[in-house]
């Protein structure tokens, strides 16, 4: 699909505020493709440079892009949000398992009211264990 201005206002922009335009499912497989052609290349270009060098994208083919794994990235990964991480690494390790593919999950621990609660790392981390993978928490607060 090509993109056509039809007013001042960028095709883009012109898409996000239309989304009963005919053509919005073709604009954002456009977008969607574009991605995809943009991490194959990176990936494959690192490869190239160094084949033992392990790369993937964020959130990659996970229930965040949840489609068929179509590059070739070395593992899947995401790291998921400080608020009700358990619901989110329960629903997020179902869909990275079935993708055949190594993954990880990392949280990002800052201290805090929502983060006081030892458990819910705990129940995180075997949310993630479970299913066999691991689960990284990183605690910047001492990175002063």
């Amino acid at each position: 699909m090509r993109c056509k201005p039809s007013s001042k206002l960028p095709a883009s922009r012109r898409f996000q505020e239309n989304r009963e335009n005919p053509h919005w499912r073709e604009f954002l497989e456009f977008n969607r493709e574009g991605f995809r052609r943009y991490v194959r290349h990176y990936v494959d270009e690192l490869h190239k440079f160094d084949p033992g060098f392990q790369v993937t994208s964020n959130w990659l083919f996970s229930d965040l892009m949840p489609e068929p794994v179509s590059t070739n990235v070395d593992f899947l990964s995401g790291d998921h949000p400080q608020m009700d991480s358990v619901r989110a690494a329960r629903l997020s390790v179902r869909w990275l398992v079935a993708q055949g593919k190594p993954w990880d999950l990392m949280a990002w621990v800052f201290g805090g009211k929502e983060n006081s609660d030892p458990a819910r790392s705990y129940k995180t981390t075997a949310a993630c264990s479970a299913f066999g993978s691991m689960h990284e928490a990183d605690d910047f607060k001492d990175a002063s």
